[in-house]
């Protein structure tokens, strides 16, 4: 069993603000298990969830450029 974190290790760990990793959150780009009214999150999936978000943006915006470059038809 992978000991989960709390959004403060998060933020300090990634060098962001803890409102940045509640953003991140609230928009489903991070899995969070909450206990109460308290929010935990797996390093693991936290490193799985940034690498998948990058995957996702990154082809969205080849597909976008792509979009662009064709005149839109």
């Amino acid at each position: 069993m992978v000991p989960l974190t709390r959004i403060a290790r998060v933020a300090r760990d990634l060098e962001v603000s803890e409102r940045t990793v509640g953003d991140w959150i609230s928009r489903g780009i991070l899995r969070h298990h909450r206990v109460g009214r308290l929010v935990f999150l797996d390093p693991q999936e936290v490193v799985e969830d940034i690498k998948a978000h990058a995957a996702n943006s990154s082809a969205k915006s080849a597909e976008e450029k792509t979009e662009e470059g064709s005149g839109g038809a």
